[in-house]
């Protein structure tokens, strides 16, 4: 039986780092990759991968039966708000598996099972790639009723679930939310290193302030406020604090924005046999969020080793 099942959603065109990230997953037998997609081939995707095939009008029909909100998802960047949620939206593809879990398709993929497969015979509620947070582009969940319906404890969720803005409820909670529009998502995306470098800090009284606007419960503001149960993250460390949930993490993965932080513009990881390495050392996956937008990016396959290919900032 598979271990976990990734949910991924992807509407629009594939782009061409897409064969590199399904070559990545085809060597991951024990996992399964479920891709809800408009414009995805079924040729193009390996063995243990799922193309169930939906425009993104019905996949925001779907979400609305699924969580009985009236979801207003008009752009395909806004889905990142759902993502805490898919476990109850995916419920009746999840059935025969322990964990379910949602990744970014701009990611490349090593060898799982090296960090993963004595984890997830542990028992945990949340496995998360990173020490510090659980990131919205690679996060591992028990397929239970508590953690797929933890996000309903967020004070906000259907407000955030019926605007058309993104929140960013995955990870920390844009307050004023982003007008979803491919100009202002460009803009967004520069700015993000700087908002994840302030993420535990950013906005709290934009986020109390836009709390109060929203939620006319005097009983639920003083409740919940001081406990800023406003998103994904901070449910998830609020009840780990409570010893409710079990949480592993460690850092195991890297990618471009931490380069960044370091300054280093070149910077090289291969990928061969179905593992990865960071230079000599070996790691989960790599994230390349924002070098896909740059020319810089070059990913070269061995013409004499057809399982070996590098991926390089120039």
């Amino acid at each position: 039986m598979n271990k976990v099942c990734f949910i991924i959603p992807f509407f629009g065109p594939s782009k061409w780092w897409h064969t590199y990230f399904f070559k990545s997953i085809a060597t991951n037998n024990n996992y399964l990759w479920l891709i809800i997609a408009d414009q995805i081939n079924d040729k193009s995707i390996p063995a243990n991968a799922r193309l169930v095939s939906m425009s993104l009008q019905e996949f925001n029909q779907f979400v609305s039966s699924k969580i009985k909100i009236s979801t207003n998802i008009i752009h395909p960047f806004k889905i990142c708000d759902f993502k805490p949620a898919f476990g109850q939206i995916f419920s009746d593809y999840l059935k025969d598996y322990d964990y379910w879990a949602y990744c970014d398709m701009d990611i490349i993929m090593g060898d799982l099972d090296s960090f993963l497969a004595n984890v997830l015979h542990s028992g945990y509620d949340v496995i998360s790639p990173d020490n510090v947070f659980f990131p919205g582009h690679f996060l591992i969940l028990k397929n239970c009723k508590k953690m797929n319906m933890l996000y309903t404890k967020a004070v906000n969720h259907i407000p955030v679930f019926t605007s058309e803005k993104c929140y960013f409820f995955d990870e920390f909670v844009y307050s004023q939310g982003l007008k979803l529009t491919n100009g202002s998502i460009k803009k967004f995306s520069s700015r993000k290193i700087l908002l994840h470098k302030i993420r535990m800090r950013i906005a709290d009284f934009f986020i109390i302030k836009w709390l109060s606007q929203h939620i006319k419960s005097r009983w639920i503001r003083k409740k919940y406020i001081k406990v800023k149960l406003y998103d994904y993250n901070a449910l998830l460390r609020f009840f780990e604090e409570r010893n409710e949930i079990r949480i592993y993490r460690k850092l195991i993965y890297d990618s471009d924005v931490t380069r960044i932080r370091k300054g280093q513009k070149k910077w090289k990881v291969r990928w061969q046999n179905g593992k990865l390495y960071n230079e000599d050392h070996e790691i989960l996956y790599f994230h390349f969020q924002h070098s896909k937008f740059k020319d810089t990016l070059e990913i070269v396959e061995s013409i004499e080793e057809y399982d070996y290919f590098e991926l390089k900032n120039k």
